[in-house]
């Protein structure tokens, strides 16, 4: 909370203290080639997604074309004025703006590409922890990262050898020890670093050195001499290729063959509940597969039942949810390529569907309903997704897929249909070790939105209305996993909903979100948000 605080008052502060700085740069860069003078590029956020990180613009139109992250001081995308503001780091002035909506932090690992962050072993995925910053220890000791590159014919490959081992160790470093003085003495060395640059690595390496550094580590830090190639944190070889080496893969999160297993598994579970099964199960689960059956069935009789029931009637309210849809979206897009996904309580399979879309190994949706189960493979197989994409019915509490199976999960709305304490038991067994959960709940702590809740009872079942989330609830996963990133959606945007249909409604959804924008990140007044999003990983 302090380290938030400081960040809001110091990059207010700098936008206005640098403003005549950063509009002289805005017109020097649009007058060299009279375009845009940001680049605003996606960027890996804390607990997962992305966001879009603005820097003032040093390369030319369409230079990330190329697909090179890794930039040597001789890039010929690189502009003249490009060169200037990249060595006196101008170019990170408009992160100021990031920092203000709490995208970054003024100290912190510098924020990745995703095509970088998906190569992350398990323990560099701690990096993912805390808010990316603009400046850290790394980028004060590798401030010089376009010089070592230079003259590679593999710029990306050199990097993943010889600057990305140590820059993980230190962002872990001080993932492990951080504190505002740490942080005021981070912020001036970065300032001194462009004058003084032995003085200043003299001082990294106090800094280090009370965080318990290793002693190579401490040596490479000192840049005396060339930077011996080593593993990423947590691999046991020296990355080979851009993708990262197949050997590395297995020593993170991707374990190729148990995914082979789960196929087998997969196929053995194609078939449907019978009656004795279903009699079996608790009264509440009972009522979860025949709710949802009605929910999700086809026919024109199930949609005249719906109708009757107003079941649908509380859909208008999610035309609202474009921003946490992106956060969503992004986040799957993050963490689902070449892993073994599972959509828990898939529903029709949306996020099942997504995560075969961006690339994952294998994409499992699971669900009580048969309905859901049918609809959802359809789905899939008028998509062509089908050989990714596998939709089984199953227990959520109970889920019969063998110990650590899934890189990564997704809860979308479900939780409060489940037994809490059940549902993260099962959830932390199925994770593989290093895995994500991203979790997003309605809330329960505003009181008109539970008394609209409570006004319309056929919208749910009765067991669902009585478990909206909580924060506390969230926190009580603590017994199972380590709570990732905790983020709040929509309350002052649903006022647009009330004027649906009439032109006030645009100008209100876009004042309602700014007002988001800050309220939602205020302690106690956040929890007044319709839906909050939360991640989990696996220790």
């Amino acid at each position: 909370m302090l380290k938030r605080c400081f960040d809001i008052v110091l990059s207010a502060v700098g936008l206005l203290v640098f403003s005549p700085l950063i509009l002289v740069c805005m017109l020097l860069i649009w007058m060299q080639d009279w375009h845009s003078p940001f680049y605003v590029a996606p960027r890996a956020a804390r607990g997962g997604g992305t966001f879009r990180m603005i820097k003032f613009r040093s390369m030319v139109i369409r230079a990330d074309a190329s697909c090179v992250d890794s930039t040597a001081a001789n890039d010929r995308r690189i502009t003249v004025i490009g060169k200037f503001i990249r060595r006196t780091k101008l170019d990170e002035l408009p992160q100021l703006w990031n920092v203000l909506l709490g995208q970054m932090s003024f100290v912190g690992p510098r924020p990745n590409v995703t095509r970088e962050t998906d190569l992350y072993t398990a323990e560099e995925r701690r990096l993912l922890t805390v808010r990316p910053g603009i400046t850290d220890i790394s980028s004060i000791v590798f401030s010089d990262e376009g010089d070592i590159l230079q003259g590679s014919d593999d710029p990306d490959l050199k990097y993943n050898q010889v600057i990305r081992p140590w820059k993980s160790r230190l962002g872990l470093l001080y993932v492990d020890s951080h504190s505002i003085v740490m942080d005021l003495q981070l912020i001036f060395l970065t300032f001194v670093n462009a004058f003084s640059r032995r003085r200043v690595l003299a001082s990294i390496q106090s800094i280090i050195e009370r965080a318990g550094a290793p002693e190579q580590l401490r040596r490479v830090a000192a840049r005396t001499g060339e930077l011996p190639a080593a593993p990423p944190p947590g691999a046991q070889e020296v990355v080979k290729n851009r993708e990262g080496d197949a050997t590395l893969r297995s020593q993170g999160r991707f374990l190729v063959a148990d995914n082979q297993h789960l196929r087998q598994h997969l196929l053995a579970r194609q078939g449907f509940w019978d009656k004795p099964r279903i009699e079996a199960l608790e009264a509440r689960k009972r009522e979860e597969i025949e709710f949802h059956n009605l929910d999700r069935a086809q026919s024109t009789a199930a949609e005249a039942q719906r109708a009757e029931l107003q079941m649908h009637a509380n859909r208008k309210w999610y035309s609202v949810t474009q921003p946490s849809r992106r956060y969503i979206d992004g986040w799957v897009a993050a963490h689902a390529k070449g892993r073994a996904f599972l959509d828990y309580a898939c529903g029709s399979g949306e996020m099942t569907l997504r995560a075969a879309r961006a690339g994952a190994s294998i994409a499992v949706g699971l669900d009580i309903s048969d309905e859901s189960i049918r609809l959802a493979r359809g789905n899939a197989e008028r998509e062509g997704l089908a050989p990714v994409a596998s939709f089984v019915q199953g227990d959520c509490e109970a889920t019969e897929f063998p110990d650590a199976t899934f890189d990564c999960i997704i809860c979308s709305g479900m939780l409060h249909h489940l037994d809490l304490d059940r549902a993260y038991s099962e959830l932390r067994r199925i994770l593989r070790p290093g895995g994500r959960i991203l979790c997003i709940e309605a809330l329960a702590h505003n009181p008109l939105i539970q008394a609209y809740r409570n006004r319309t009872p056929e919208m749910r079942t009765e067991w669902e209305s009585s478990h909206i989330l909580g924060v506390p609830d969230a926190v009580r996963a603590r017994r199972w996993f380590r709570l990732g990133e905790m983020r709040f959606w929509h309350l002052f945007d649903l006022a647009s909903v009330l004027m649906r249909g009439s032109p006030a409604a645009a100008p209100v959804r876009a004042l309602g979100r700014i007002a988001d924008s800050v309220v939602l990140r205020m302690p106690g007044l956040r929890r007044m948000a319709w839906q909050f999003t939360f991640v989990l990983e696996h220790p």
